[in-house]
């Protein structure tokens, strides 16, 4: 706070952009200001292992809650050597594949050989934040282009087919991949 405050006060003499940071710069140092005068205060009031043990207690559920938020799911395909990812939603827990547990809270699936995964209807990228991210196969380059393909079978919700960005699918190849998929898995 020592150090933040004259920066601060010094960015507010600079340029309208500087300003601002300096304005979000006040507005930080005015908050650690306000918990570090309730520590002093509560120090003085509740006994110091009380607040030691809350306050440790706090910050653990403040970096869980943290940890849990930014929660990741990765389908790695990084070495497939396919052309096309596909990536199918189902309802039926039994032909849905389960994510393998990453520290803390993240997931991943990693994909070397086939050219599909199966995942359960809950990791379906809606109103959920926590949606598989595809990382793509190396010889894609940086990117990839995906179509959703509503699907008119019993066991599939949706699939999602991922390729180059450079290879463009027709819809006949796409309808050719989803039946090759699904007459492969019906095995």
């Amino acid at each position: 706070m020592a150090i933040g405050l004259p920066y601060a006060l010094y960015l507010l003499s600079r340029d309208s952009v500087s300003a601002i940071g300096g304005i979000y710069l006040l507005i930080g140092i005015a908050i650690l200001g306000g918990l570090w005068g309730l520590d002093r205060w509560l120090s003085m009031t509740v006994p110091l292992v009380l607040l030691s043990t809350v306050e440790v207690v706090f910050l653990a559920g403040v970096a869980l809650w943290y940890g849990y938020s930014s929660r990741e799911f990765t389908i790695d395909a990084s070495t497939n050597p396919s052309p096309v990812i596909l990536i199918a939603y189902t309802r039926d827990r039994t032909l849905a594949e389960e994510p393998q547990s990453i520290f803390p809270f993240h997931k991943q699936i990693t994909v070397s050989e086939r050219n599909y995964v199966i995942l359960h209807d809950v990791y379906r990228p809606k109103e959920n934040s926590f949606s598989p991210l595809l990382k793509p196969p190396a010889r894609w380059g940086n990117g990839f282009q995906s179509s959703g393909t509503q699907v008119k079978n019993d066991r599939f919700t949706e699939i999602r087919i991922y390729s180059n960005p450079n290879n463009q699918l027709s819809e006949s190849e796409k309808e050719n991949l989803v039946k090759a998929f699904l007459a492969q898995v019906n095995k």
